[in-house]
């Protein structure tokens, strides 16, 4: 009976015993455990699965790494795009910024020309003012041109820097491919830079309306100034010299005045002439109830009746005295003259009026004259015994000098009240005739100002309307598609070659612009502008600087920036004066400013980070943005717009893959190669045994008859010796899994991290600290040390290095033959695009 390899009947031996039947599996594994070539199958497989894994992490290395270039791509192109987009901001600011600031020169300098003691500085504001409104419109022309010329080359920019950064990473991966961006949208309308005719007027006008005001200020200073002179000298008469005599210490001294009734005001500012015209009144009131003779002699009781008279004539006097002063209208102030001679009395009522006793045909200074004999025969006047109409009495004496001269002492030397009240009342009328020429002309400096200030407002309003605005391509966002052959050189060891062709890899991805609220994007833009605009700023000193430099840190506040700007220069300018114009025209100035309709303006710059592509994508129409829709829906247009990228070699390795799906193969018919059967085996026991069969004995071969227990010692002693070898090469498998495990995630982590520093720019080590922190944080493994360097490549890109160094708990410390074994180190590189600051071109 014959027998084949792959039968399936019993047969019996030369004894006539029964024999088992062959089986396929007894090439792998007999009675006496594994065969040579099931070890070998065994050992091959294990090899087989192990570079599986290897590739397989290779691969996902590859396709993270592929992903992350073609984000790079984007955020390249997008880069550009914010780049573009910054200069537009800075350009806008410096335009808005240089008017702000030559429109304050001219509002400043206009407020200086009304104290003439800073005139000369609002001369040189004025001209320095007029040459930045000049030069803005020459930057402005400037660069529209430049700005239309970088929106025209964007794409091609953008395109430049993606395909840069492809063709950098590409080699970094182990491989080449090909990509294209996409800006969204790709076309934009020309960039907006507007002109202001307005400024252009106030910057010709200004100058001379400034010399006019100059000169109307400088008379309304001198009259303003012996106003001022005028006010104080009464003011000092009055109570401003106390404890010194004034009215207010003689009236404390002479008179039983209250200290309500007699105030001290020890600032000429806070002093009014209604106060001294209050102390008079309050005074005379006291002096002329408290009066009484000294003695009773005649001659005290004749000066003491004179006294009364005078005082009660003070009081009548001041009835009609007034003291009205608003700063605003001419002032309304009248201080009645009191006589203090004998010719001044004689033009008083007190010369004429009836109001001494007549008796015996002559004039009595009293009533109790011890010279009066008899009845009183009426009331008699001076003037009437001046023209002899009665004697003069010779008891009292009494005749027109002694009354003219009952004041003339405390006139005539500064220790009477009256020779105080005179000066106040002197030094209100002088103040009364230089208000009558200080406030004309102030008024008429006012009138200058307000139309020069009218102008200025009407041009900051103009220009906060006209700023410079764009739309760039790529505005909405950059698309970027990215089709990628890994191809692997070959290994120079025989054991294990890579193949040619390790796959085809393809990425979509996309980036925005984001502003980044932390940044400032108008830093460092005065250097070099003091030498570009020339001697009319220079000439201003650095205050026009300084302004500039204000008003552009608070470009982003709106009004409030620009009325901070202005105040903190004002507040740095001496404007005090006796006329009061130039506070008045700071605060016109400040007024007028607030009113601008200034709103705060976006200073963040615009950064490019990754975005969702469907987002993107539904607001273009290109390509790729189709391309993009199409996978989002669902739809096989995408998978053919792919095969567009797809390399010949991947072509022909699908096409392997569709010729295993050809009818050759049948599982249900459980055929191979067409017709050709697959033979059923027999189940065999876990002893080698055919199932049904018992005893402990199994045949090794034609007609002998092995023991079971010789051959489980045998297998035992194979699984002895075998285990410790096949525990230390899957304990190094284990590992190099692990580690090659561990550095996929190292690539992917690290790209991620490197990715996300495209948006800083260049900051050497700082830059490299940051990603570092990053892959760190990403990882959280506390075996692996990270190291990162970064280097300058061509275009301005990027290239960071970063290193891991693999060192497993349970190998530190671990030696061989006293030498440590050492971590395994890894290092993965990725080139970006890193993102700069706009300039002003």
């Amino acid at each position: 009976m014959s027998h084949s390899a792959f039968g399936s009947h019993l047969a019996c031996g030369a004894s006539g015993a029964p024999r088992r039947a062959a089986c396929p599996t007894d090439l792998f594994v007999d009675g006496r455990g594994f065969t040579t070539v099931g070890a070998a199958i065994a050992i091959l497989l294990s090899c087989i699965l192990a570079f599986f894994c290897l590739w397989a992490a290779r691969a996902q290395s590859q396709a993270a790494g592929v992903q992350a270039a073609c984000d790079a791509a984007a955020l390249a192109a997008q880069s550009e795009v914010a780049e573009f987009v910054l200069s537009v901001r800075v350009a806008d600011a410096t335009l808005l910024t240089m008017s702000l600031t030559g429109l304050a020169a001219l509002g400043v300098g206009t407020v200086c020309c009304c104290v003439p003691a800073a005139a000369p500085t609002g001369a040189k504001l004025l001209d320095a003012g007029k040459a930045i409104l000049e030069k803005r419109d020459d930057v402005a022309r400037t660069e529209k041109r430049a700005l239309d010329a970088a929106q025209d080359t964007l794409p091609v920019a953008a395109q430049a820097q993606a395909q840069a950064v492809l063709q950098e990473n590409g080699t970094e991966i182990d491989g080449s491919g090909i990509g294209y961006v996409e800006l969204v949208p790709a076309d934009a309308p020309e960039v907006s830079v507007g002109f202001s005719d307005a400024a252009s007027e106030a910057a010709q006008e200004a100058p001379q309306a400034g010399s006019e005001i100059a000169d109307a200020a400088q008379a309304a200073e001198e009259a303003a100034q012996e106003a001022s002179d005028a006010r104080k000298r009464a003011w000092e008469h009055d109570c401003g010299n106390a404890p010194s005599p004034c009215m207010a210490e003689r009236a404390s001294v002479l008179s039983g005045i209250t200290a309500a009734e007699n105030p001290i005001k020890h600032s000429v500012d806070t002093w009014s002439f209604s106060d001294a015209l209050a102390r008079a009144k309050a005074y005379y009131a006291h002096r002329a109830a408290e009066e009484a003779p000294f003695s009773d002699s005649v001659e005290e009781r004749v000066r003491s009746a004179m006294r009364a008279k005078f005082y009660e004539y003070a009081l009548e006097e001041l009835e009609s005295a007034r003291a009205v002063d608003d700063g605003v209208s001419p002032p309304d102030i009248y201080f009645p003259e009191l006589f203090s001679n004998t010719d001044g009395m004689r033009s008083t009522r007190l010369y004429t009026e009836k109001a001494y006793p007549v008796a015996g045909g002559a004039l009595h200074a009293y009533a109790g004259c011890p010279g009066i004999e008899g009845a009183v025969e009426g009331q008699g006047s001076l003037s009437e015994l001046e023209s002899g109409s009665y004697e003069k009495c010779s008891v009292c004496q009494f005749d027109a000098s002694t009354l003219g001269k009952v004041a003339s002492a405390s006139t005539s030397i500064d220790n009477g009240f009256e020779h105080h009240y005179r000066e106040v009342a002197r030094a209100a009328e002088d103040y009364c005739a230089a208000q009558a020429v200080a406030l004309p002309a102030a008024q008429e400096v006012k009138d200058f100002v307000d139309e020069s200030l009218g102008a200025i407002t009407q041009a900051f309003e103009d220009v906060a309307a006209r700023r410079v605005e764009a739309y760039p391509p790529g505005r909405f966002g950059t698309l970027a598609a990215y089709a990628f052959d890994a191809n692997h050189a070959q290994a120079d060891s025989s054991f294990f070659d890579a193949p040619s062709d390790a796959g085809s890899f393809a990425a979509v991805s996309s980036a925005i612009m984001v502003e980044d609220q932390g940044e400032n994007a108008l830093s460092s833009l005065l250097d070099g502008v003091e030498e570009e605009i020339g001697p009319p700023l220079t000439d201003a000193g650095d205050a026009v600087l300084g302004l500039w430099g204000s008003l552009l840190d608070a470009y982003g506040s709106g009004v409030e920036g620009l009325t901070d700007g202005v105040s903190g220069m004002l507040d740095g300018i001496p404007l005090a004066s006796a006329s009061g114009l130039g506070p008045w025209a700071s605060n016109a100035l400040m007024e007028a400013l607030e009113s601008v309709g200034l709103e705060p303006a976006n200073t963040a710059p615009a950064k490019p980070v990754i975005a969702n592509s469907g987002h993107v994508a539904a607001k273009g129409d290109g390509p790729v943005a189709q391309a993009v829709l199409a996978l989002k829906e669902g739809s096989s247009w995408f998978r053919a717009a792919s095969r567009a990228f797809e390399s010949p070699s991947r072509r022909r390795a699908r096409g392997r893959c569709f010729a295993m799906q050809s009818p050759g193969f049948s599982a249900r018919r459980n055929r191979l190669g067409g017709n050709r059967r697959v033979k059923r085996c027999d189940p065999v026991s876990i002893t080698g045994q055919p199932r049904g069969m018992r005893g402990p004995v199994a045949r090794d071969g034609p007609g002998t008859i092995v023991s079971a227990r010789k051959n489980l010692g045998q297998m035992t002693v194979e699984a002895a010796v075998v285990l410790p070898v096949m525990a230390a090469i899957a304990f190094i498998v284990v590992n190099a899994l692990i580690f090659v495990g561990d550095c996929t995630a190292f690539d992917i982590v690290a790209r991620d991290a490197i990715r996300l520093q495209a948006d800083d720019g260049f900051e050497g080590a700082q830059g490299a600290a940051e990603v570092k922190a990053r892959i760190e944080e990403g990882l959280a493994m506390d075996h692996e040390a990270v190291e990162v360097s970064c280097e300058r490549t061509g275009l301005g890109h990027v290239r960071y290095t970063a290193s891991t160094a693999f060192s497993p708990p349970f190998l530190q410390g671990v030696g061989v033959f006293g030498i440590s074994v050492p971590p395994l180190e890894h290092e993965v590189s990725m080139t970006v695009s890193p993102y700069r600051k706009g300039v002003v071109v």
